[in-house]
């Protein structure tokens, strides 16, 4: 049981085992150090004398040769301060380390003199069971995709388990997952209780005076068989025998009868045992070059190793094993291997074994080299392969991810996923109707793009710094190339961080209330620290990276969150559970929302497409737009809403014939326009329709009627006869013009533009009506 303790002594051990040195190292806080006892330390592999990650720790050198002493470096700092006698002193950050810790004590040449270990825990509490899970995850998720890699025909039977340590362990951490699963035990058991068998025929001598079964092979030999002897008259066949041979009444001593017998002596049990005895000495390898080595950091290592190889010395030792021969060759066609229960795990297991012996995974070297676990970066593995296992479900791919994740090295096979390095992998949807296509990044960076570092719309990444989250899901038309949808406003990104230490929402989010933002605001201005940190990046995500239109954070809390911008889904941000042990049920929740986000994508009509069309058709013109700095009504008078922009607000333009016309518009708030001859074709201009307001001129050119506010009425179609017929006679008619008539008020809030006619630079010869945006109508009268 770890005990908890104010200060420990921690000994420093040399090449050979002796101790070289001693330090005290003291907490600054209670509860952040402990001790292990021997049992407790081997069950998990871990260190004895134990810290918190995150804390700090003063230390005093009590014991070490002379001038040695300790190496520093970003966890270990030597104090300022004068030792008044006492050994050198300092203090141990560890930050956000977790795992083996090594502390070296070292000559004044930099010679380590010996070597001590400390374990740095996470402070979450179940960081051991999350670690192991996560792991067994990974590997068994990596083992599964080597078997997509390499044909069982490909697999070499000689696996080699490196030279170093660290490749070593590497490897180990994938093959235990493999020897100590359920999976696999469970198919040890199930062979040995229900084992493949061949059935022969055998041959034995069987006394005359037994009961045998008649046949004409028995039958023959009771006739012919040697020795013979006589019988005597009391046995039942003297009289049968005698009366029929009429002779001296003989039988054979023995004759020999042939019987079906069982053998579990098979080929393909031979190979069972011969996979055993494969990983048996695979391990025992593997032991030997650890050895050689003699480093103190592997004695936990070595521990796991005999724990394995004695597991499967057990086995070996039952009786099923130790009456089977040994395997003259491989059967991997065997339909037994490849279909009967127990038989076919044990199968798929050694081939997964002899590839997955090869693999070299770099990334690996984050989580646990040097002997450290860092459980914050494992989780960040762990939810890729978790997402990759959504996406897998959801989308169908371009190509099989293993393509994308194992490369064959000059060392064997390299899992190439690595934290900070890209790794992309492309898919398609449509089962919603719309065929779109998606990305998948692990890594992503959005950067800046353009020439001489200015941003360059409409070309996709930041348009502030770089910026890379964890995971983006892209999304696009199928119709387009990822450039045409990024340039056309067609991209969407969705991003997830992951965030291990994070426990709850409330460290995540921090608190909505008056008091809490007061109190961030003042441990801003003091410590700058940040208390909604994580949610203020998910906006900068969603703000600073073009058409993101979701930003999430992952975590192995207990509660998800999500918020919309608007009623519909897009867009979002917000936070979802994702735990060890847990992961198929947490992983629903997210695939819900990209489900809902593919649905609500693959919806034509949209608010965010509708959105997105109209910023592509204002911002695809990079070109100045014109100025309009005058004073003009901001709000339209019938319905209270905002008023057209200038730019898209259409004016008609055109004159009135004296004042008979003038009375005629002004007492039945109607204006004609002129629209053709009845005779010949004649056209409707859809500007027409759309115009806001009509602006009349006299024939001296003034604006003195003011602005005309059109109707939202459909205009009624009128000739010369009918326009005459309400009122209103027109010189220089002609009997089969046509007129288009709209319904108009007058609109005083626009009587502080005042326009000159000789003031619009009209085009030579055009014919009213004239239609123009009022940003050019003001422009053209400054």
């Amino acid at each position: 049981m770890a005990v908890s303790k104010s200060e420990v002594v921690l000994s420093f051990y040399g090449d050979i085992g002796q101790v070289v040195g001693k330090m005290r190292i003291v907490a600054m806080k209670k509860n952040t150090l402990w001790e292990l006892n021997e049992s407790e330390s081997n069950e998990f592999q871990e260190e004895p004398i134990q810290i918190l990650e995150g804390n700090t720790y003063e230390y005093v050198i009590i014991e070490s040769p002379s001038k040695a002493t300790l190496r520093l470096g970003q966890t270990v700092t030597k104090s300022k301060l004068s030792n008044q006698g006492q050994g050198e002193q300092g203090r141990i950050e560890p930050g956000l380390f977790t795992g083996r810790m090594p502390i070296v004590l070292e000559n004044e040449t930099g010679k380590p003199l010996g070597r001590a270990y400390i374990e740095v825990r996470s402070y979450k509490v179940d960081y051991r069971d999350d670690y192991r899970e996560m792991m067994n995850y990974i590997s068994n998720k990596c083992t599964d995709l080597l078997l997509e890699v390499n044909s069982p025909s490909e697999v070499r039977l000689t696996p080699d388990p490196g030279k170093d340590s660290e490749t070593i362990y590497q490897r180990f951490v994938f093959l235990k997952s493999i020897i100590k699963s359920n999976n696999f035990l469970d198919a040890l058991e199930q062979i040995v209780r229900s084992p493949h068998e061949k059935l022969f025929m055998k041959d034995e001598k069987v006394s005359i005076n037994k009961g045998l079964k008649p046949n004409a092979n028995a039958l023959k030999q009771i006739a012919r068989g040697y020795p013979r002897i006589r019988l005597n008259e009391s046995h039942p066949l003297f009289h049968p025998l005698k009366n029929q041979y009429n002779s001296e009444v003989t039988l054979p001593v023995t004759i020999t009868s042939t019987k079906k017998q069982q053998s579990f002596d098979t080929t393909e049990n031979r190979f069972i045992k011969y996979i055993l005895q494969d990983f048996q000495s695979f391990f025992e390898l593997m032991k030997n070059r650890l050895k050689v080595k003699k480093l103190k950091k592997d004695r936990f290592i070595l521990n796991e190793l005999d724990e394995i190889i004695d597991l499967l010395n057990e086995v070996l030792k039952k009786r099923f094993f130790t009456d089977i021969g040994d395997m003259q060759f491989v059967p991997i066609s065997s339909p037994v291997l490849q279909k009967k229960s127990g038989y076919r795990e044990v199968f798929q297991a050694w081939l997964k074994f002899q590839l997955a012996s090869k693999l070299i995974w770099v990334g690996g070297e984050d989580v646990y080299s040097g002997g450290k676990r860092d459980v914050a970066i494992l989780y960040e593995y762990w939810v890729f392969f978790s997402l990759l296992d959504l996406v897998e479900n959801l989308f169908t791919m371009d190509v099989p991810p293993v393509k994308k994740l194992i490369e064959k090295t000059s060392s064997g096979l390299g899992l190439k996923l690595k934290s900070g390095n890209h790794l992309a992998i492309k898919g398609s949807f449509a089962e919603f109707g719309r065929k779109l296509s998606i990305e998948f990044s692990y890594n992503r960076t959005f950067s800046r793009k353009g020439k001489d570092g200015q941003f360059n719309y409409p070309l996709s990444g930041s348009w502030t710094y770089r910026m890379r989250p964890d995971y983006s899901l892209s999304i696009w038309p199928e119709a387009f190339t990822q450039e045409e949808a990024e340039e056309q406003e067609l991209m969407v990104h969705i991003h997830f961080d992951a965030k291990y230490r994070a426990d709850n929402l409330l460290n995540l989010f921090g608190s909505n209330s008056e008091e809490d933002v007061a109190a961030e605001k003042e441990a801003q201005r003091k410590s700058g620290i940040y208390k909604r940190a994580d949610l203020l990046k998910m906006h900068a995500y969603k703000d600073a990276i073009r058409r993101t239109v979701g930003a999430y954070i992952i975590y192995p809390g207990d509660q998800n969150r999500t918020w919309s911008g608007f009623h519909e889904i897009l867009p979002g941000v917000g936070a979802f559970v994702l735990r060890p042990g847990r992961k198929d049920k947490d992983l629903c929740e997210i695939s819900n929302l990209i489900r809902k986000i593919l649905e609500h994508l693959s919806n034509r009509v949209n608010k965010y497409e509708k959105s997105t069309y109209h910023l592509y058709n204002v911002y695809k013109n990079n070109g100045e737009a014109n100025n309009v700095h005058m004073h003009l009504p901001e709000k339209d008078s019938l319905t209270n809403n905002r008023v057209v922009l200038p730019d898209q607000h259409s004016i008609i333009i055109s004159s009135y014939k004296g004042k008979t016309q003038l009375d005629w518009i002004n007492k039945f708030g109607m204006f004609n326009c002129y629209l053709g001859d009845i005779s010949t074709a004649f056209t409707f201009p859809q500007e027409l329709m759309n115009a806001e307001h009509l602006l009349l001129f006299n024939e001296e050119g003034l604006t003195n009627t003011g602005f005309w506010k059109v109707l939202k009425e459909a205009p009624r179609i009128y000739s010369t006869a009918q326009l005459e017929d309400i009122g209103l006679r027109l010189e220089d008619k002609g009997e089969n013009d046509i007129y288009a008539v709209f319904k108009v008020e007058r609109d005083f809030s626009y009587d502080s533009v005042r326009i000159h006619k000789r003031d619009l630079h009209l085009p030579s010869g055009f014919i009213s009506p004239y239609i123009i945006k009022l940003s050019d109508l003001v422009n053209m009268g400054k």
